[in-house]
């Protein structure tokens, strides 16, 4: 049996744990919105001002998900409010359930043969995929193709950290003048200024391995104290054969660690 101090040590370890960005959403934190078939965005709009919970609760008063939240209120609902499958009340409460990493779960099917992917969807895990899911009592949609949008939107719900984050640009000879380079190094300047990431750039600059932290307006700092911040336009035309950089969105909090200063003792990687 673990003793306090270890179970106080185990809960400190937990929280820091997080789910891995959502490779569903676009990278600018926004939901897909394609011109045909489940639309994400367009779920999202039904998903938080629809009464589609037997036309008296919307999904988010339950699943909160906007502003960023983890698709739960937190609340434990009692069971005879609560339908099951076959349209009987749950046997006992159970607390609404976070909705992040749903599209983990997808690849379940209910047909003969080994499943080798997938767990389901309720606490059962009854449900071989969401849309079937939407199709019980205890929801009034309209037709199908809502069903499908809320589909979509809850498989690619923001997970907490945003999709840019991992989302790296490295920059070679070939590539510093590519329209494609900068519209992403672009984009994820945009990302750490909305503060969803934080960018750091590491490489070769003026053939010295040395790195830099996205400090805001176009500019970064570097790892040596007393320069001058540079600009991202200096560092892409600073790239030469043998002399290349790596654009890279990290969490919030990191950035300045893994950019310029990696053992976080204060010293700055080029001046230890």
């Amino acid at each position: 049996k673990p003793t306090e101090a270890e179970m106080a040590k185990f809960e400190a370890f937990i929280k820091t744990l997080t789910f891995p960005p959502n490779p569903l959403q676009n990278l600018d934190r926004t939901y897909p919105s394609p011109s045909s078939g489940p639309n994400p965005a367009r779920g999202e709009r039904i998903f938080v001002n629809d009464r589609t919970d037997r036309g008296a609760l919307t999904c988010n008063f339950c699943h909160t998900t906007v502003p960023f939240g983890t698709g739960t209120n937190g609340l434990i609902i009692p069971g005879q409010v609560l339908l099951m499958a076959n349209g009987r009340p749950e046997p006992q409460p159970m607390k609404i359930p976070q909705l992040r990493g749903m599209y983990q779960k997808t690849g379940y099917l209910r047909e003969a043969g080994k499943q080798l992917s997938g767990y389901g969807f309720a606490h059962d895990g009854v449900f071989d995929t969401l849309f079937n899911f939407l199709k019980t009592i205890n929801f009034t949609f309209r037709n199908d193709q809502e069903r499908r949008d809320v589909e979509a939107y809850v498989l690619a719900l923001d997970t907490g950290i945003a999709p840019s984050v991992g989302f790296q640009v490295t920059v070679n000879d070939a590539t510093k003048s590519v329209t494609s380079t900068t519209a992403n190094i672009m984009l994820l300047m945009s990302q750490a200024e909305k503060k969803n990431v934080e960018l750091v750039v590491k490489g070769i600059f003026q053939t010295q391995t040395r790195g830099f932290f996205y400090i805001g307006g176009g500019m970064f700092q570097t790892d040596r104290n007393g320069e001058a911040p540079i600009s991202w336009q200096t560092l892409l035309q600073s790239v030469t054969k043998g002399n290349e950089l790596t654009f890279t969105g990290v969490p919030i909090g990191n950035g300045r660690r893994i950019g310029i200063d990696h053992n976080d003792n204060g010293i700055l990687d080029a001046d230890e």
